[in-house]
């Protein structure tokens, strides 16, 4: 009973937990719908920040990501508040709802009045009985026994801010003993329970899951409003989740009902002599009817006592409604989180450790009991539950989402969401294998199988999401390799503390057989071979394919070898162990023992590495110490990952035998995992990996962006500065921009003649006469390395047969800035009509050569008060007979990012240098 209560409980916290994310998804809705203004800056927002495309390197994402939280926090952190008082909504008004019931009920109690006589005085004083000996005695509950002909037919309990009540009608308080004790032992167990307002606020919940869904539904009645970005896609996660609430809700009150069942039966031997003792509901008419009930019916019933569960506790449906609500629930916390810090938060790993805890967590000490009362209980609903729940939790966008990465990463590449269920399956597999072999009377094993899988979860789940969110092409393909394994959720201790839980498992799974004995020697010789091969392998290849230069980044890769070599031995030793466990112990027992074995054999090739290593090289105080925590924590990961792809398989296609491995084992299981090794040695690797040449392209990534300058140092001479240049030697100047400029696109259409405002067309001064020989040459980068709308630099030298003043130069351009600081120019695609123009006068810097600075804005209004903003800067240059001009541009969403401005300006700067230089030359 206190077990049975103890699964209530965490099923009452997943349906609350879900309830929240109703009101959370409302709170969504409502910025949706009615703050499109606010949606508008944070498109702006983002689109300068660039977060739309892949920073050029690390450190700019970590620049990026504070700009970005800078920008978005005072447009996000109203979202967040009206989420959680979206969620708060949902709380308050399901409470007030099972409040007024409540006292609704106890009105139209007094209303109907109690009935009287020998019969109820006789009922009254057994149920005190019957109190005491169900220990209800600190909050004893009060009988009302109704009056014949009452509105109410049927016996219930219901509580408030008093004491509980438990109503029976007169006649069954008038009738056989054995009657009236099943019915209030019935409701006792419902007191004892302590969930009766959970139960009515149970109840409610599923009036609120359907009344906050019709109310996300008015922005319909307003075009404007209903397609507001993410209304859409919100409007289909309330429908999604006020369904998945109501079947939850369903289910928890029927297994209330049947975990009361069991308490009111005295003799279970013989179930159906109760049956007419219990609610005798009418079987629902068809599927949907059946799915909502919350109540179960007469046959559920009875067969329920036969066999001493809930039938289909722990079977697909439940299993697959755990793990959707486990993934969905949780995003919004975290969406919230990213809304209240400006999405400059960390990364969404804890979100998922967290959901896959979770999941372990509720469906263990299910499964257990599951697997007790039916060994024979076939394992495929669980797994498969998991896997689609855990998969389609994933896919659809969360609350605060518009878009799911899941969804996203599946249009990318469809090949992701098989591999999802996948994972989710062959983790699901590994639970269900931890939790058959638990006695569920035994707290300490059903703790320790829980925590073990748990660990388990908490590591699997955030890489195979990991993986999939970066399948879609949005980070380098040698990170997203490498980023499943390496990166954790909280800890890089992660998967050592997973491993302890497991070798808890295994000792307590042991200790707990009816005859544990010492692992046979022929498995310690087996476990030692795998061991010493995989550490041999390590050691030639660190004095084989070390770099003699000792360069850290052409060892990356090697590094990454032979962290593969130890985790792989580790999976050798546990295939073999899976395969050839003796008969009489558990899956328990034989899956926690078979990975804490194969875990110890991984840290022993590791360490035996990472020892020939630091020999080969020499102890290096402030570097070894930290690459010791990989070699023991990275190895271990790749293991647990592996685990749950090789394990689910073994545990399915073998069963146990009665002998243990013999003579030709141990060579075997050398033999294969050296012939593994040898082919991660040579190359095969790399398919994981990378090579050092992708490592020296994320070394490159990683590196900060240079300090933004626009001086340059050019020493001037009037050597091939002096005379007229031909026209293929001005092509050739300006094609020396292509040396700084790799990746960029040559553009022609920059290339084109100069336009004259306006106000410039009416100055007096003359421009300098047209030059003698003209080159130019322009350039433009992808929104993907110069994000967010790319970037664009032209380059002219002009050259003349008589040297130019520099002041004749540049006094147009002075007094055109002068005369025309702000003008504006028709343009019939801004929202206003016209494009607004600012010029101004800026430093060239240091060149060592006449030179003149100068910037223009160009601000075109759009909707919704959104505008493009087009920035140039240009730098003239007089050189002799020469005038080299190179001009920076960069167009915007809204106000231009000064950090991207300077880099742009550095860019532009050693270009003029490279141009320059050629000249000089």
């Amino acid at each position: 009973m206190r077990r049975s209560t103890g699964d209530l409980g965490r099923m009452y916290a997943l349906l609350f937990l879900l309830l929240g994310a109703i009101g959370l998804n409302a709170g969504w809705i409502a910025t949706m719908s009615y703050a499109i203004g606010a949606h508008t800056r944070f498109d702006a927002c983002m689109a300068n920040a660039g977060t739309l495309w892949p920073a050029s390197d690390l450190a700019e994402a970590e620049a990026t990501r504070q700009e970005l939280g800078a920008c978005l926090r005072p447009v996000t952190q109203p979202w967040a508040l009206i989420m959680l008082a979206g969620a708060l909504t949902a709380f308050v008004l399901t409470a007030l709802l099972a409040g007024a019931g409540a006292v609704g009920v106890r009105r139209r109690l007094r209303a109907e009045g109690r009935a009287g006589g020998p019969a109820v005085d006789t009922a009254t004083a057994r149920f005190a009985e019957l109190c005491r000996e169900q220990g209800v005695i600190s909050r004893r509950p009060r009988l009302h026994v109704l009056r014949p002909g009452a509105r109410f037919s049927e016996p219930f309990t219901t509580a408030g801010m008093g004491r509980p009540v438990v109503v029976i009608p007169a006649a069954v308080a008038c009738a056989a003993p054995d009657v009236l004790d099943a019915v209030v032992r019935h409701e006792l167990a419902h007191v004892r329970s302590r969930d009766v307002f959970l139960a009515a606020g149970a109840w409610w919940s599923g009036w609120t899951g359907v009344l906050l869904p019709a109310v996300c539904a008015a922005p319909l009645l307003d075009p404007r409003r209903a397609g507001a970005p993410g209304y859409g896609a919100g409007l289909l996660v309330a429908v999604v989740l006020g369904g998945l609430l109501l079947a939850l809700r369903a289910h928890v009150l029927r297994r209330r009902e049947l975990v009361a069942d069991r308490a009111a039966v005295v003799h279970p031997a013989r179930p159906d002599a109760f049956a007419h003792l219990l609610r005798t509901a009418d079987r629902p008419a068809g599927r949907l009817r059946s799915l909502l009930a919350v109540h179960p019916d007469t046959p559920a019933r009875i067969r329920a006592l036969s066999t001493g569960t809930a039938g289909t506790d722990g079977g697909f449906l439940p299993s697959a409604v755990t793990a959707l609500v486990s993934l969905i629930a949780v995003q919004p916390v975290y969406q919230v989180f990213l809304h209240w810090v400006g999405w400059a938060g960390p990364s969404s790993r804890p979100l998922f450790a967290v959901a896959g805890g979770l999941v372990a967590v509720l469906l263990i000490p299910v499964w257990a009991r599951r697997y007790a009362a039916d060994p024979k209980a076939p394992w495929w609903p669980p797994v498969l539950g998991v896997a689609l729940g855990g998969a389609a939790g994933f896919l659809l966008p969360g609350p605060g989402l518009p878009v799911s990465p899941g969804s996203r990463a599946l249009s990318a590449n469809w090949i992701t969401g098989p591999l999802l269920v996948l994972a989710f399956g062959g983790t699901a597999v590994l639970l269900v294998a931890l939790a058959r072999g638990v006695d569920p009377d035994r707290r300490g094993q059903l703790l320790a199988a829980t925590v073990a899988g748990a660990g388990v979860t908490a590591v699997t789940v955030p890489a195979a999401v990991q993986a999939v969110i970066e399948s879609g092409g949005m980070l380098h393909p040698t990170f997203m390799r490498l980023a499943m394994f390496y990166g954790a959720a909280w800890s890089r201790a992660e998967p050592a503390v997973a491993f302890v839980a497991l070798a808890a498992l295994a000792v307590v799974a042991a200790r707990s057989a009816p005859r544990p004995r010492p692992a046979p020697r022929p498995v310690l010789g087996l476990l030692v071979a795998v061991a010493v091969a995989a550490a041999t392998a390590g050691v030639v290849m660190t004095l084989v394919r070390q770099s003699p230069d000792g360069d850290r980044v052409a060892d990356l890769p090697l590094l990454w070898h032979r962290w593969w070599v130890s985790a792989l031995a580790g999976a050798v030793a546990l295939i073999v162990l899976l395969t050839r466990s003796p008969a009489g112990r558990t899956t328990t027992l034989r899956l926690a023992g078979a990975m804490t074995a194969a875990a110890v054999v991984t840290l022993a090739a590791a360490v035996a590495q990472f020892t020939a290593r630091a020999v080969a090289t020499g102890w290096d105080n402030d570097y070894h110490p930290w690459l010791l925590g990989q070699y023991v924590t990275v190895p271990l990961r790749l293991l647990l990952l592996i685990s749950a792809v090789v394990a689910p398989v073994a545990l399915l296609v073998t069963r146990p035998v009665r002998r243990t491995p013999g003579r030709l084992g141990t060579p075997l299981a050398a033999a294969v995992t050296a012939l593994v090794c040898a082919a991660v040695m040579f190359g095969a690797g790399e398919i994981l990996t990378g090579g050092t040449a992708d490592a020296r392209s994320l070394a490159a990534k990683a590196q900060p962006s240079p300090p933004s300058t626009t001086s340059i140092a050019v020493t001037p001479t009037s050597t091939a500065t002096s005379g007229l240049l031909t026209p293929e030697q001005a092509r050739r100047a300006v094609d020396a921009a292509d040396a700084v400029l790799p990746g960029w696109a040559t553009n022609p259409a920059l290339a084109g003649g100069d336009d004259k405002s306006a106000c410039a067309a009416t100055l007096v001064t003359p421009p300098i006469a047209e030059p003698d020989v003209e080159a130019a040459k322009g350039f433009s980068a992808t929104p993907e390395s110069q994000p967010p709308s790319g970037a664009h630099i032209v380059v002219t030298v002009e050259s003349y047969q008589q040297a130019p003043r520099p002041e004749a130069v540049f006094a147009p351009l002075r007094q055109e800035i002068d005369a025309c600081g702000s003008y504006s120019e028709p343009n019939p695609e801004a929202s206003d009509g016209r494009s607004h123009m600012r010029l101004s006068v800026r430093e060239p810097g240091a060149i060592g050569h006449p030179s003149f600075g100068y910037g223009l804005v160009r601000t075109d209004k759009g909707p919704a008060d959104l505008s493009a903003v087009t920035t140039v800067h240009a730098v003239i240059v007089v050189v002799g007979h020469h005038v080299v001009s190179v001009g920076a541009i960069l167009p915007y969403i809204g106000e231009p990012s000064g950090r991207r401005l300077a880099a742009l300006d550095t860019t532009a700067a050693r270009v003029l240098a490279e141009v320059l230089q050629h000249l000089e030359s």
